[in-house]
Order: structure tokens, then sequence, then C-alpha cells
């Protein structure tokens, strides 16, 4: 969606945030254009940052724990995977009760790496803002002793550029679609489900897309009849972006020669997020006072892309 800003716009948001400091110097240009989650978060909040550490600092914060980068170096255009301990300078403040770190990360790392390959052989655009969006990827589970519900993958305005996921993952796709056995596909879906997230996110950040007035505590809530709740506009906004985005890569997946279980399980999924991405539109289109001029055009682009994703199908 043209309307959303671009990584190398994002990338210079954050150098001028970074220029706007007397303790940043030049060399640390290059970390900031990898868009490092704890750094970038650093750089949003005017919060202290030590300059004088190194990339893996950049990345997870303090803890520090080991990271596997997806190309072998931690170069542009890679992802770390965290594989050694110690999250906490990343979740210490996000609303994750009841999950902690992965133990399995050797398995899951692979699973993530096979995914990423299998994307660059199929969807190899996908895979380029995967790695745009996507810096850091954090594998998690449910803490021993608890009965919360475990997501499958999110993304947090608090952590920008990281990826949670679980073992959710690799069987479930939104709505409420589950294979019977984990799929590369849930996977490569989940994966560049949170890069939308995140690019919107930045776009978000960054510019002024919500009205000013805008308060999400306040505002008249969208009705989400699959979740049985009622979310925020900007969280509907998030939501109609992630679907028309994987409408069109789940018809891509139908287009291929895919066996028959695996068919009929996308096809149903598919339906439930046509049906979402309708309902989403519909309401963010009747909610006056939402948007900036600025923001008006971001929707504007947003509904032509839904209804061509829908229309094509």
């Amino acid at each position: 969606m043209n309307r959303l800003l671009t990584q190398q716009t994002v990338v210079e948001c954050y150098h001028d945030l970074a220029d706007e400091r007397d303790d940043a110097p030049e060399s640390y240009a290059p970390i900031i254009g990898q868009l490092p989650p704890y750094l970038c978060q650093r750089l949003a909040l005017g919060a202290s940052y030590p300059f004088e550490e190194g990339i893996e600092y950049a990345y997870t914060g303090p803890d520090q724990p080991a990271l596997h980068w997806t190309d072998g170096t931690d170069g542009d255009g890679t992802i770390a995977l965290v594989d050694g301990e110690g999250i906490g300078s990343l979740t210490d403040r996000l609303p994750l009760a009841g999950h902690r770190q992965a133990t399995n990360r050797d398995e899951l790392i692979e699973h993530t790496l096979d995914a990423l390959e299998r994307m660059e052989t199929l969807e190899p655009d996908r895979l380029a803002a995967l790695e745009e969006w996507t810096s850091l990827i954090v594998w998690l589970e449910r803490a021993p002793g608890t009965s919360a519900t475990v997501l499958t993958s999110s993304t947090f305005p608090a952590v920008p550029h990281c990826s949670f996921l679980t073992e959710k993952a690799l069987r479930h796709i939104p709505p409420n679609s589950v294979a019977d056995e984990p799929t590369d596909y849930a996977l490569r879906e989940n994966l560049y489900h949170e890069a939308l997230h995140q690019q919107l996110g930045a776009t978000l950040l960054h510019r002024d897309v919500l009205d000013p007035s805008y308060s999400a505590a306040a505002s008249q809530k969208v009705p989400i009849p699959w979740r049985e709740s009622f979310w925020e506009p900007d969280r509907a906004l998030h939501a109609a972006v992630v679907y028309t985005g994987l409408v069109e890569m789940r018809a891509d997946e139908l287009d291929r020669d895919i066996d028959d279980t695996h068919r009929a399980w996308l096809e149903e999924a598919t339906a439930e997020a046509e049906e979402s991405l309708r309902h989403l539109i519909e309401e963010l289109a009747d909610r006056e006072g939402l948007f900036t001029p600025a923001g008006e055009e971001l929707f504007d682009a947003l509904h032509g892309e839904a209804m061509e994703a829908l229309t094509d199908q």
C-alpha cells in the first residue's frame, strides 16, 4: 500500500531522532539503518542509550542474549533470532503474562530458517518486505503453572521491529484456522503478518495519520464478531492492513500445486479472512474524524487495495 512509509523513510526518521541528541556518534548510522528494536525503542522515547555498546545491545538491550543471524552475519537485510538466554530487556514492559522464552529454540530457529528459505523460492517480494520491517524474532512458550491463553504471533509498538511467536504459529492463522499438523505455510504467513504490523506501526509512529483529537480510550469501538469483542479503531486499522496482505498471500498459495488437505484448510481460512476484511473496511469507513488528511489518503489507498484483493478472489 503506497501510503505507508517506506523503510528508507523510517530509517531517516530514526536518524533525525539520533541527530537531536548530543551523544549519538555518526559511526552509529549503519546500525540505525538495520532498525534494531531496542535502539529504535530508546530513540522513539528520547531515553538514554549507551552508544558505546555494539550491535547486539542495539537489538536486545542490556541482556544481550546470543543471536543467530539469518545470513550468518549482522549486516543489512539480515534478521536476528534470539538464541541465548535472557529477553527481559525486551519483554519486561510487555503484556506477556503467562509466557516465557521458548526452551526448544534450536528446533524453532530451524523452522524459521526453513520458512525463510521457502519464502525466498516462492515469494521473494514478501521475504524482502519481511527483511525490511522485522529485525528480530523471539520465540516464546507458555510459562509453567499458568493457564493463560498463548499468543500465536505478536508485535508491540513498545518494541518496534521485533516479532514474538510461539509454536502455535506453525499451525494457526487468523482469524480462527488451525491446521491438524504444523505447516510451513502457517509460519511463513505469521512472519509476514507481523512485518505488515511493523510497517503500519512505524507509519503511525512517524507520521500524523490519526486525528490529534483521537483517543483510543474514548473512541467508539469497532465490533469484532469473530473475537466476540470490540477493538479500538487503530487496532482495527492494523487488522485491515494485515488481512489485505493475507488475503493476497493466501490466493497466491492456493494457485500453487498443494495437497487437498492443505487446500481445504486454506480455502476455509481465506473465506473467513475475506469476511473479516469486508467488515473492518466498512466499519472504519463509517468512523468520521478518525484520520488526518494524510490518514484519509492512507485509508483510501487501503480501501482500494482491499477491494481489489477481494474482487480477485
